[in-house]
């Protein structure tokens, strides 16, 4: 009996034993797995997983440990499974949600990855993660306004984020919002001072805001921490451009010019700097290389059509000015340049052409009413020329002020006008028209006594009053240019016509006084003809 007892009790033994051991592995396995995926052992580690789930079926750790094993090995349909089945047993978990957005964003499904991204968020808006990868989904979507926005979230919840403010940076400067660019890029360098990196963006970012200034200073910065990066000093050398210290931009020019070749915007600019430093030849040399390297290259056109035009080749700034028209039809400046070109060449039709053209794209601008009245005038077209003039005069209005020298041209040329038609009355009239006008200088002056004195009546004392006039007009154009050889030479005759018969005391002061005029001309034109003969006739030498 006692040995039936003792049989039992080893068999419940066993029996317990074993129970308990089945027990032990049954627990042991989901720990195990744990373990195992933190090892990297990523396929025992789902097995081990996967042996646990009838134990561990309600616990949604054990899911999501096995889809992030199942994740490590590319296994993204599986993968999404276990999420699925962690976010039904814990829907309040944002790790979850991310992890699921993860994969659809692998998986290129970007809405739905960004549908989950949100969820993430809805359930913890603290949570940085959710936000970069938010951000990121935008960007590879080009929803750059999105991706912005979730980017400043991000920074507001983390403002030490290196990484953040580069890619919010890029986001700007890819979309031109090159001020907010560069503010992140200020930040970026003051996290990462000396990331050669961040200064260039930041540099690239202030230039396109034109902050030139900071530009050159951040731009030694860059240099400080790799001077082999050539680039630097053409950045460095076109902020020095704007800023018009041609000087130092030269100096960049040179050193851009020994790291590499130059391009045809290089030349342009180093163009412009020589000719900021009065180096003409050097200029035109570097423009017209530009242009070798580029013939399209259109804002050559105008800077080297201005350097041939100041070294008097007008064939050639004719030719550049012309280009210039045939890539923008629109430039009023290239009309004018061109047809003041043609002027000098005496091809006064086509300068007429192109002016003609410059007022039917811009009818309101007085400066070309004004050069086509100036080319009538020297086709002598003076009929067309008053026309004109008559329209400069209505352009300027009531702004006489303000367009005090073109007033005073066209007053000038219309009496001009009514001059060489020998209408003296009318000429006089609107030589006094200008004058009131404040556009008053010698030759106004001179051409008012001219015309006074040449408008001769059969009234003795009318001729008087009118010659006196025409003396004070002569005495105050002397005033206004005391070299004014006309203004002299005028007021020597006008004297000359006040003279009175029998009265010989003051006609002798007249006649000295004629003869200080015309010695004063002969001063001033020693080959003066007119001159000589007045002194001939008053027996003076």
């Amino acid at each position: 009996m006692k040995k039936n007892i003792h049989l039992l009790l080893t068999l419940l033994f066993s029996i317990s034993t074993i129970l308990c051991l089945n027990f032990a592995y049954s627990q042991d396995t989901f720990e195990q797995g744990k373990e195992e995926l933190k090892n990297g052992n990523y396929k025992k580690a789902v097995q081990l997983f996967r042996d646990s789930q009838k134990k561990h079926k309600k616990n949604p750790e054990l899911y999501f440990l096995m889809g992030e094993a199942l994740l490590k090995q590319d296994s993204l349909d599986a993968a999404l499974v276990a999420f699925t089945q962690a976010r039904e047993l814990d829907e309040k978990n944002p790790a979850v949600y991310i992890k699921i957005g993860d994969i659809y964003a692998m998986q290129g499904i970007s809405p739905a990855a960004i549908e989950q991204y949100q969820k993430a968020i809805d359930i913890n808006t603290g949570l940085v993660e959710a936000h970069i990868k938010l951000a990121q989904t935008y960007k590879k979507m080009r929803k750059w306004n999105d991706a912005a926005k979730s980017y400043l979230t991000a920074i507001q919840l983390d403002s030490t984020n290196a990484s953040l403010y580069d890619e919010l940076g890029n986001i700007y400067f890819l979309a031109k919002q090159y001020a907010n660019a560069a503010k992140m890029y200020k930040r970026l360098t003051e996290l990462s001072p000396n990331s050669f990196d961040a200064q260039y963006l930041y540099m690239k970012s202030l230039f396109e805001i034109k902050n030139y200034d900071e530009v050159v200073k951040v731009a030694e910065k860059v240099l400080s921490l790799d001077s082999t990066k050539f680039d630097v000093f053409r950045i460095m050398a076109y902020a020095y451009v704007e800023l018009k210290d041609y000087k130092s931009a030269e100096s960049a020019f040179l050193k851009l010019k020994r790291e590499t070749e130059l391009t045809a915007e290089d030349y342009y600019k180093y163009g412009k700097t020589l000719q900021g430093l009065d180096k003409q030849i050097q200029a035109i040399e570097a423009y017209e290389t530009a242009l070798k390297l580029d013939s399209t290259f259109s804002d050559v056109y105008s800077e080297l059509g201005a350097l041939y035009m100041r070294q008097k080749r007008y064939n050639e700034s004719a030719d550049m000015y012309e280009k210039k028209i045939g890539v923008d039809s629109t430039s009023i400046s290239a009309y004018l340049n061109a047809a003041a070109s043609y002027i000098q060449l005496k091809n006064y039709e086509r300068a007429r052409q192109l002016l003609k053209k410059a007022i039917e794209l811009r009818p309101s601008y007085i400066g070309s009413r004004l050069r086509l009245a100036q080319t009538y005038a020297l086709m002598d077209s003076l009929d067309l020329a008053k026309q004109e003039y008559d329209e400069v005069l209505a352009l300027i209005g009531d702004q006489k002020e303000k367009y005090k020298t073109e007033l005073l041209e066209a007053y000038n040329m219309i009496a001009s006008f009514y001059f060489q038609k020998q209408k003296y009355a009318a000429a006089a009239d609107w030589a006094r028209k200008a004058i009131s006008s404040g556009a008053d200088d010698a030759s106004i002056r001179v051409l008012l006594g001219q015309s006074l004195m040449l408008n001769r009546s059969d009234d003795p004392d009318d001729n008087r009053k009118r010659d006196e006039e025409a003396v004070k007009h002569f005495r105050k154009a002397i005033e206004y240019d005391a070299k004014n050889i006309q203004a002299h030479l005028w007021l020597a005759n006008g004297l000359l016509y006040l003279r009175i018969e029998g009265e010989d005391e003051i006609n002798k002061k007249l006649q000295a006084e004629a003869i200080t005029e015309f010695k004063k001309v002969l001063q001033l034109d020693p080959n003066n003809v007119d001159a000589k003969k007045g002194l001939e006739r008053l027996g003076a030498k």
